[in-house]
């Protein structure tokens, strides 16, 4: 089943991008780390066959990584997350297929995670996937209703739990995929960078980046 995936990201600029990882990183190595998450999460996105990778971004598209700039791109839109959200969905459903949104911030994902979340959309209208922190690093879906995320909560351990009721409560059917961790603090980052020495995920961008990085 084609699929069309929208990738939200904001243009990794120092002070802009992964502030929570200040300190002990310094705003430039955040945002070098930004563009690290977002090549490789672009890059997991591109092994999947019979789909479309979209950017949706916030700022200055001209300061993304080559790579992501020959995306076809549309510029973020909504006064909240959840209404960016919603629109990033919108913009995907809008190539014909079941849409998938997802963050730029989820280096070595699993392109399987990818499959499955497509895959349940053959017969559930929404799919997420969860990550430990009480959030989720994907949202898919067949269509999206106004206001479907409109004023949800975000960073905070309830909102996977608000947003699963919240479906169910318009008779969505909702599925969950397997959990992965998206990246916003310093031990988020060092949790990553464990299980990248193990071998246990690929990401060679951000790899690349925590090569020089002595505070992770």
């Amino acid at each position: 089943m084609p699929i069309a995936i929208s990738i939200m990201a904001k243009a990794p600029e120092p002070g802009r991008v992964k502030t929570r990882l200040c300190p002990p990183l310094r705003p430039e190595q955040a945002a070098q780390l930004a563009e690290g998450f977002l090549l490789d999460t672009a890059a997991t996105v591109g092994t999947l066959d019979e789909s479309e990778a979209l950017l949706v971004y916030d700022g200055d598209r001209t300061r993304f990584p080559e790579p992501v700039q020959k995306l076809t791109a549309f510029l973020q839109r909504g006064a909240n997350l959840g209404l960016r959200i919603e629109h990033a969905a919108r913009v995907a459903l809008s190539r014909g297929a079941p849409a998938i949104v997802m963050g730029a911030d989820i280096p070595g994902l699993p392109v399987d995670y990818l499959h499955q979340a497509r895959a349940a959309l053959r017969d559930h209208d929404v799919v997420l996937g969860p990550s430990d922190d009480g959030g989720f690093y994907l949202i898919g879906m067949r269509s999206c209703p106004p206001g479907l995320l409109d004023g949800l909560a975000w960073s905070v351990p309830e909102t996977y739990a608000v947003c699963l009721a919240r479906l169910e409560r318009r008779g969505l059917r909702v599925a969950s995929v397997a959990s992965y961790n998206d990246i916003d603090t310093i031990d988020d980052l060092r949790a990553f960078k464990a299980r990248l020495a193990t071998g246990a995920i690929c990401a060679p961008a951000t790899a690349r980046v925590l090569e020089g990085l002595a505070c992770v």
